[in-house]
């Protein structure tokens, strides 16, 4: 949890930054100490609730497709390992662009048409 409550305070700090490159051009720690100064620490945790939901969706999908895939890819090849690489490699493939698509289309201006793409993968490894 530490590791993913600093990720997303340097996500805050860098995206400030980005956005105010002429006020923020002192270094990581000064915008950060700036941020803090002006905003509060706060100010820090924004967008802490959309990125939990993100998280929790990609989790839950890439764990329900593996154990779905494992079944499917369980006689691909001999060896159980690949076999297992193989459901986990395809199950994130499809959680990211799950999610990379629910992310599109909240910003409102990009209109994403994964599930085509997603069917025409599923029947690559089916047949």
């Amino acid at each position: 949890m530490f590791i993913f409550h600093d990720t997303l305070r340097s996500d805050v700090v860098k995206t400030r930054m980005q956005s105010f490159p002429e006020k923020y051009n002192k270094g990581v720690l000064a915008a950060a100490r700036d941020i803090v100064k002006e905003e509060g620490m706060a100010y820090l945790l924004t967008g802490l609730g959309p990125t939990v939901v993100g998280y929790g969706l990609e989790g839950a999908l890439k764990f329900g497709c593996y154990e779905s895939f494992k079944v499917i890819f369980q006689h691909l090849t001999p060896y159980k390992v690949f076999n297992f690489l193989m459901a986990s490699v395809v199950a994130g493939a499809v959680a990211s662009i799950v999610l990379v698509s629910v992310t599109l289309r909240s910003d409102g201006d990009v209109h994403c048409r994964w599930l085509p793409c997603l069917i025409a993968c599923f029947r690559l490894f089916l047949v």
